[in-house]
């Protein structure tokens, strides 16, 4: 989404937020083979898991959003939030 590109993140941010996903064992870090400055995080089997029921979750929830619109009204609503989404990117 473009919203999140204009969102302003520190590294302390960052780090704060992979600190506690590592403590959980939702990832690991890991030394970059190519660049010794680097850091390359990995979701682990536990974080993969985790990761697929958020997934299998949020789409229910999302489906049931909409289950009470008809398909005309569905279009109509893409329609809409296709021209909202436009004026994102226009700084409106």
């Amino acid at each position: 989404m473009r919203w999140q590109s204009k969102r302003e993140w520190t590294r302390g941010t960052v780090s704060g937020l992979l600190d506690g996903l590592e403590r959980e064992e939702l990832i690991e870090r890991r030394a970059d083979a190519n660049d010794r400055r680097a850091r390359r995080v990995q979701l682990t089997d536990k974080g993969k898991r985790l990761a697929k029921t958020v997934v299998e979750q949020h789409g229910r929830w999302a489906a049931s959003l909409f289950a009470n619109l008809s398909a005309d009204e569905r279009k109509q609503l893409t329609a809409l939030l296709g021209k909202v989404d436009g004026n994102l990117g226009s700084g409106a």
